[in-house]
């Protein structure tokens, strides 16, 4: 059993969690048989850059939320002990959505703030640092960073106003917003108690994005943040080989080999 008693540290926080339970559809075969965060890339596993980014952020202790070939993730990663972290796993239930996932965390993080991404985020690593020190140098109850897009709809729409997030809405053919939440944000205590006050979506899930609209409907500042570096998107099996170029030669997306064999 993971040890989740655990002393955490003010300011910026060392807790992480990454939802990586999906079985990722769109990417078939390619994820016929493997899990879409195991996906490799120049040799290493799509999750695995995840990782790297979060340890040189600063987080220590780390929750993987599993589902589709689950025990695959957890052969790969065990405790965590090769790159440095503390890896703990949990299996989301039959409730779908991020939102249920999310909420199995609750636990894990034990009233401390958390880091919260998708576990098929491909971003610059300085993106988690600049999230990282944002949230530790001011007072929200989250911070989430804002992807630009043409077309909002086929994602979370975030309307910001004044660097506040007002509003989001998921998969709407209405929005005009112009950003998309990218998948990495960090939240206090208080997104639980929205998670737990929501219920399932016209689509059947527990979506996450809903808590966060309940969280800012109760008085929450959670501040939206746009990226200063593209997210890499990884949809379709047209996007493999474009993203395998990106990271053979941009730094800011994959480290060194120099830097992985550190982790090793």
């Amino acid at each position: 059993m993971p040890n989740w008693n655990r002393p955490s540290v003010s300011g910026s926080p060392v807790h992480a969690v990454l939802l990586a339970a999906g079985r990722g559809k769109r990417l078939a075969p390619h994820t016929d048989r493997v899990p879409k965060p195991l996906l490799s890339f120049n040799g290493r596993p799509l999750l695995e850059y995840a990782l790297h980014h979060l340890k040189r952020a600063g987080a220590i202790h780390v929750l993987i939320v599993v589902g589709y070939l689950g025990d695959r993730i957890r052969s790969h990663f065990g405790n965590g002990q090769r790159w440095g972290l503390d890896i703990a796993y949990v299996e989301q239930g039959s409730v779908p959505g991020t939102g249920a996932a999310a909420l199995l965390a609750e636990p894990f993080v034990e009233g401390h703030p958390f880091f919260l991404g998708w576990g098929d985020i491909l971003a610059a690593e300085a993106e988690y640092k600049r999230l990282f020190s944002l949230f530790a140098e001011e007072s929200y109850e989250g911070v989430m960073l804002l992807e630009p897009v043409d077309n909002p709809q086929n994602g979370a729409a975030v309307d910001v106003v004044d660097g506040r997030v007002v509003s989001l809405v998921e998969k709407s053919a209405e929005t005009r917003a112009p950003w998309n939440q990218a998948g990495l944000s960090i939240y206090t205590q208080s997104i639980f108690e929205a998670l737990r006050a929501i219920s399932l979506s016209e689509r059947g899930e527990l979506e996450f994005t809903a808590a966060v609209q309940q969280s800012i409907d109760d008085g929450a500042i959670i501040a939206g943040v746009p990226m200063q570096t593209p997210r890499l998107h990884l949809t379709r099996p047209e996007d493999i080989p474009k993203v395998e170029q990106v990271l053979s030669k941009d730094r800011r997306y994959a480290p060194s080999i120099a830097q992985f064999t550190r982790d090793d």
